[in-house]
């Protein structure tokens, strides 16, 4: 191999390393993804961490190409490396394009990227064309770059829970009560409706000290299911010892709905106090156990509003 091959290899390697521990680091602190994570979002799985990358690590197919050129490297036919780099730099741009992603306010991101990219592999061709560096020197821009790594992920992560569900996707109503949910802090928070399951982490408050569960019960093949009565539903809830209750809504989206089912199972209830309202999305500050004999005709007709979450089969 010749030097300078072997210097972008070393590059490549050093570039893979760091990006390995930032991916860790990242997942250890919570810190957000560059793609889909940079509106404040931190619904994100650990695969989609990989995939999209963190504010310390790339992403996954820049990472393909660090690797397949250290592959190639050793080969005399250098351009087939260059090539394999290029063709995936052109899926990755395709694939993005096809899934939107430019259509989610992350161009910021984008342009940040692309020349963080561009000023790496300056850097490190400007690296392989010179004589090989002291280890001393190469053992302090190592040192260097890790404190800015961390750095820059410890100022993310704040930065990232004061945007925290900041703006939920809209017309889902949800912002006020995940607002609300922030403050809270070792409290147990019973949810209800289609929002109250897909959005539960927004429940756990920022430092994630809430208990938070969706109030259902067990089904066929490890389903969890809705309860279809307001005696069952409050019956859960008084057994739970739950200190509030968020009720969303029943439908997709809630759109011009101003209840729920749950809701009105809950609100005439002694025991609950609606602190937090916007639409069918209540938050309700339970001061002892709700009745669950206690539902009436307005409970009872509100068992027959669609759950919008799950069927059951007969």
């Amino acid at each position: 191999m010749r030097p300078t091959t072997q210097r972008l290899f070393s590059v490549c390697v050093l570039l893979f390393i760091v990006s390995v521990v930032g991916l860790v680091l990242a997942l250890i602190f919570q810190w957000p993804a560059q793609l889909g994570g940079g509106s404040g979002n931190p619904n994100i799985t650990a695969g989609e961490l990989v995939a999209n990358g963190t504010v310390t690590s790339l992403p996954l197919f820049p990472w393909i190409a660090l690797t397949m050129f250290a592959f190639l490297a050793r080969s005399r036919r250098w351009w087939g490396s260059l090539a394999v780099v290029v063709l995936l730099l052109v899926v990755l741009a395709i694939q993005t394009a096809r899934l939107g992603v430019w259509d989610f306010g992350q161009e910021a991101w984008a342009a940040a990227s692309a020349i963080g990219v561009l000023a790496l592999g300056g850097i490190a061709w400007w690296l392989a064309r010179r004589p090989a560096l002291p280890r001393p020197l190469l053992a302090a821009a190592g040192a260097v770059l890790a404190v800015t790594v961390v750095a820059a992920g410890y100022l993310e992560q704040d930065r990232y829970l004061e945007r925290r569900y900041a703006d939920v996707l809209d017309g889902l109503r949800l912002d006020r009560a995940i607002a609300w949910a922030n403050e809270v802090s070792d409290a147990r928070i019973a949810t209800a409706g289609r929002g109250g399951v897909f959005f539960q982490y927004g429940f756990y408050g920022e430092d994630l000290s809430n208990e938070v569960q969706w109030v259902g019960e067990p089904g066929p093949r490890g389903a969890w299911l809705p309860l279809e009565t307001c005696e069952s539903w409050r019956e859960a809830v008084a057994g739970g010892d739950y200190d509030y209750v968020v009720t969303t809504y029943d439908r997709r989206f809630p759109e011009d709905d101003e209840t729920s089912r749950e809701r009105e199972w809950l609100r005439n209830d002694p025991a609950a106090e609606a602190i937090s309202r916007d639409g069918p999305v209540t938050v309700f500050a339970l001061d002892g156990a709700p009745d669950p004999q206690g539902c009436g005709p307005r409970e009872l007709a509100a068992e027959d509003r669609p759950t919008g979450v799950a069927e059951r089969e007969d």
